[in-house]
């Protein structure tokens, strides 16, 4: 009897269960703003002054601020080729490639120029491609040989 009483004893204390432990996992995410502009096409672009409304490259702006973005473009030479005695002012317009969005400056104007995107747009979100076409205004009779150059910068900012 001894024997049984020993192995029940062992049963016993083999089913007692500790008590159950859990935890919890929280996730949470985050997607930062973020707005780039990408130049493409450019480098050393060498526009035909006896010609009109030339591609002269392209751009990619690609942000997914909540509240749009500012495009900045700052021509060093206020909108001229110029070389320190001669100048011809140019003007350039900025169109979407197809499907993209069309929020961004129309028509040809000066190249010192601001444009605002209000709001978010998912086709700037996934990188909206756009061209940029100059149109030189030489009005005078300039000596061969010259050569005039600008140099342009473009800035992009998020309106949050």
């Amino acid at each position: 009897m001894k024997k049984i009483a020993a192995f029940g004893a062992i049963a016993a204390a083999a089913t007692m269960a500790t008590p159950a432990s859990a935890d919890v996992l929280n996730l949470s995410g985050e997607i930062d703003y973020q707005c780039d502009l990408t130049l493409g096409g450019q480098n050393s672009t060498s526009l035909n002054l006896n010609n009109t409304n030339q591609n002269v490259g392209n751009f990619t702006i690609t942000c997914n601020d909540p509240d749009g973005f500012t495009v900045v473009v700052d021509s060093n030479n206020d909108g001229s080729l110029d070389n320190g005695t001669f100048s011809v002012e140019y003007k350039w317009k900025i169109d979407p490639a197809s499907g993209e969005p069309t929020q961004v400056q129309q028509g040809f104007q000066s190249p010192d120029n601001t444009f605002v995107v209000t709001g978010f747009e998912p086709g700037y979100a996934n990188g909206a491609l756009h061209s940029i076409t100059a149109k030189p205004e030489a009005d005078t009779v300039l000596p061969g040989g010259l050569k005039l150059s600008d140099t342009v910068t473009f800035t992009i900012d998020g309106n949050a």
